[in-house]
């Protein structure tokens, strides 16, 4: 039981830390195109938001890695199997998806008031 609450708690963390990198590497991505085609007057207008984009970014890569290296510490202690870890993996994923909307919500939000 102890194993599978475990195994959950790491699922919401990885799907977490995921969707806020998914979001944060498409606003990167849309502002650079837009930048690109149109002209520099997205950078000129939001000047404090691509850094925010890049450290936020950084941060949910690093959360995603000390993460895993808990994961592994607690697969030793509890003896989580290999099917355990994809089905993580997998979910993680899926559940992802989703919640990059309401990070997208927020995104727009802090990009409008600051």
């Amino acid at each position: 039981m102890k194993k599978i609450f475990l195994a959950l708690v790491f699922v919401i963390i990885y799907a977490t830390f995921l969707s806020l990198g998914f979001e944060c590497l498409l606003v990167l991505s849309g502002m650079s195109m837009a930048i690109s085609l149109d002209s520099p007057d997205v950078a000129i207008q939001y000047p404090r938001f691509i850094p925010f984009c890049r450290i936020v970014g950084f941060f949910a890569l690093a959360s995603i890695i000390v993460t895993l290296i808990l994961n592994l510490k607690a697969s030793e202690k509890f003896g989580f199997t290999k099917k355990l870890w994809c089905t993580e993996m997998i979910i993680a994923t899926v559940i992802s998806l989703p919640l990059i909307k309401p990070w997208e919500i927020l995104f727009d939000f802090l990009q409008q008031t600051f």
